[in-house]
């Protein structure tokens, strides 16, 4: 077990028209009539859309601490249509325990045929991928799991001693987006078939922390599975 210490704006432009007096001489005495057009409403600002430039990049819309948010959609992203597979770019949260939270992962780093899915570039991507797991739906303890401070070899910590923590059954929640348009054109959940504990945890401050508990971990294998027929299949 790891132990870490942790729009631009465009102005619009104003018509001027100088109202000039009819034929002869203008009398100095009158003064000059001028009239100013309305002014011409200003252009609604481009949204504000993160900056591309990798396929990771996309995982800004699946975290609920960033700014950008996925409703609006990306104009630049590519159509979902015609039959698929439709590339993809998926993005899943696991858990480990109260204090060992995994940063995240993609599936598009684990090859074989999930490749076909892989867009080359961001904005290649038709359908956006999330998934997390839900707090309030963890299920009961199904087991308990043994852990050991490490060193960066994966050795013993000397002095260290080995504790344990209860295991519980955790759901994961996923939602498929279309990336350009931001609609919804898929959710559901998934309860890991797996009940093994997590292979280890990455403590968020001091080691002397208790985890607390720690909870079943999504496998790649089963998210690929539940998101397949949509990424695989025709568009609506």
């Amino acid at each position: 077990m790891r132990s870490t210490c942790p729009r631009r704006l465009v102005p619009a432009l104003l018509a001027l028209a100088a109202a000039t007096a009819g034929c002869g001489a203008e009398d100095p005495e009158e003064p000059a009539v001028r009239a100013e057009a309305a002014p011409s409403p200003s252009p609604s600002p481009s949204p504000d859309l993160p900056e591309l430039e990798e396929v990771e990049d996309l995982k800004t819309y699946c975290r609920s601490s960033d700014d950008h948010d996925i409703t609006e959609g990306h104009p630049e992203a590519a159509e979902y249509t015609g039959e698929g597979p439709h590339p993809t770019a998926v993005f899943a949260r696991d858990r480990g325990g109260r204090f060992a939270y995994g940063g995240g992962w993609q599936l598009q780093e684990y090859g074989h045929r999930i490749e076909e899915w892989i867009p080359e570039h961001p904005t290649g991507a038709a359908l956006l991928v999330c998934a997390d797991y839900d707090v309030t739906k963890a299920g009961e303890k199904i087991d308990t799991c043994e852990y050991q401070e490490t060193d960066l070899l994966g050795r013993p910590a000397p002095g260290s001693e080995a504790f344990s923590v209860p295991l519980y059954q955790q759901v994961y929640e996923y939602t498929v987006y279309e990336l350009r348009t931001g609609d919804v054109v898929g959710s559901g959940e998934i309860t890991p078939e797996s009940t093994s504990c997590p292979g280890s945890l990455d403590l968020i401050g001091d080691f002397d922390t208790d985890p607390g508990s720690v909870y079943t971990v999504l496998p790649t294998r089963e998210l690929e599975e539940a998101v397949k027929d949509i990424v695989e299949g025709a568009a609506p």
